[in-house]
């Protein structure tokens, strides 16, 4: 008895949607990956918004008073991304 080409076809791509490492799965994968990535990357630039707001309120206040040393020494040791480098206090 012949198998129904179209049966057989519908089987095996029911089978492909249930095993481990589906295309469905990879999509769910790549989905959760880019959902992490434009996670990541917003909260970097809300971080970088911060920092920069925060300079502008360390500006401001040092134009009416200025810093102590070790504010100007801690300020020195950011690196562009907001750290601590490794040479900081």
């Amino acid at each position: 008895m012949k198998e129904n080409p179209t049966r057989s076809t519908k089987q095996s791509a029911l089978t492909e949607c249930f095993t481990e490492n589906s295309p469905a799965d990879r999509l769910l994968e790549d989905a959760r990956a880019l959902n992490a990535r434009v996670r990541i990357e917003t909260l970097q630039r809300e971080r970088e918004k911060e920092r920069e707001r925060l300079l502008q309120v360390l500006k401001e206040e040092e134009r009416v008073k200025p810093a102590s040393f070790s504010v100007r020494k801690f300020l020195r040791s950011l690196d562009p991304a907001g750290r601590k480098t490794s040479r900081s206090v």
